[in-house]
């Protein structure tokens, strides 16, 4: 069952249960996957295409939560921590940061210490597949170089 598949049918679920916030959620990404296969003019997305999307909607999400948590919006950052929530549902899992810290170790040591940050990050973000967090890669990259 493609991501797709599974969000129609928990779509429909919702809709039985009645349950308007994860209807809500997944009729937009309903929508942004809609909108992604218009942008891309393609009839369906794969998995990793959607798979992006999700991590783009839930991106947007986690970027919501700081500003509303620095705003104050204790109640706007929660609603939108539950989104990201029903997200990652979707989502394949995410690297821990020990797996991480692995694969910059690896790329690292092939590149040399003396690597460019961008290429590093290149090299590493590719090697996740997708699975790890860029912050934390990020972080993780400036440690070992020291950029």
């Amino acid at each position: 069952m493609t991501i797709t598949e599974r969000i129609d049918a928990d779509l429909k679920q919702a809709m039985l249960k009645k349950e308007a916030k994860r209807l809500s959620v997944l009729r937009m990404l309903k929508s942004a996957i809609h909108n992604r296969a218009i942008a891309d003019r393609v009839k369906e997305l794969s998995d990793d295409q959607v798979a992006k999307v999700l991590k783009t909607e839930s991106k947007k999400r986690k970027d919501s939560i700081e500003a509303y948590t620095t705003g104050g919006r204790r109640d706007l950052a929660q609603q939108e921590s539950d989104e990201v929530d029903i997200i990652k549902e979707y989502l394949p899992a995410e690297l821990d940061e020990s797996a991480v810290q692995a694969i910059v170790d690896t790329v690292v040591g092939e590149l040399g210490t003396g690597a460019a940050f961008g290429a590093v990050m290149k090299e590493v973000m590719a090697r996740s597949a997708g699975q790890a967090d860029g912050k934390l890669v990020s972080s993780l990259v400036k440690k070992k170089i020291g950029s």
